[in-house]
C-alpha cells in the first residue's frame, strides 16, 4: 500500500489545513464578538453618565434611576 505525499512528507492534509483555517476564523468570530459586547457596556455606562449628569443640572431633585 502506497503512502500519500501529505504522509510521507509529513504535511498536513487539505482537511487539516481546512479545519485549522476553520478554527481560527470561529476564534476571531468569539473575539469581535467579546470586542462588540465590550464596546456596547462602554457605551451604555457612557450614557448613564450623560443622563445622569443632565438631569443633576436640571434638576434640583434629582433621585437616581429616575427618567
Amino acid at each position: 500500500m502506497m503512502k500519500s505525499l501529505c504522509e510521507v512528507m509529513q504535511v498536513p492534509s487539505g482537511a487539516h489545513l481546512l479545519a485549522s483555517a476553520e478554527k481560527a476564523d470561529r476564534r476571531r468570530l468569539q473575539q469581535a464578538k467579546r470586542q462588540t459586547v465590550a464596546a456596547s457596556k462602554v457605551a451604555r455606562q457612557a450614557r448613564f453618565v450623560a443622563r445622569t449628569r443632565a438631569a443633576a443640572e436640571t434638576s434640583t431633585d434629582y433621585v437616581a434611576g429616575e427618567f
